[in-house]
């Protein structure tokens, strides 16, 4: 299995398996692809970019995703969306993908790396995020 391993940066010497960050960079072209042409207030442009400048080869940087302040203006974009943003379906699916997979990355940014069965929970559970003005867990 392939991993992701920093030199000692934000995981310290931790591996995150790639599939999962492949896993979420597909996920995010898909629903990109098929918000294309949908007239959906959210503009997942942003995350868009944030991924094809720090997602090379299957490897992640990290470090590179979270100084990068088109991810914050991302999330913070997440939380001022409202539901009558969301035209249809299909944006819908588009908006709650990609919140989920910017909340993930961010999960790991904070340090809440999956590795454990208390991290499990803490990372999926008890940490929250702002979703259209209220707080939601993966």
């Amino acid at each position: 299995m392939l991993y992701l391993q920093s030199d000692g940066g934000l995981f310290r010497g931790r591996q995150i398996p790639a599939r999962c960050l492949c896993m979420i960079v597909l996920l995010t072209g898909l629903s990109l692809i098929w918000a294309a042409g949908q007239a959906a207030a959210p503009d997942h442009s942003a995350f868009d970019g944030v991924l094809l400048r720090n997602v090379q080869q299957g490897f992640v940087d990290y470090a590179g995703i979270n100084a990068d302040p088109a991810f914050a203006r991302f999330l913070t974009s997440l939380d001022d969306t409202r539901a009558e943003d969301l035209e249809d379906g299909h944006a819908r699916r588009a908006f709650f993908i990609n919140a989920y997979n910017a909340f993930a990355i961010r999960g790991i940014l904070d340090g809440y790396a999956p590795s454990s069965w208390l991290a499990r929970y803490t990372y999926f559970k008890r940490r929250k995020y702002a979703l259209m003005g209220r707080p939601v867990s993966l």
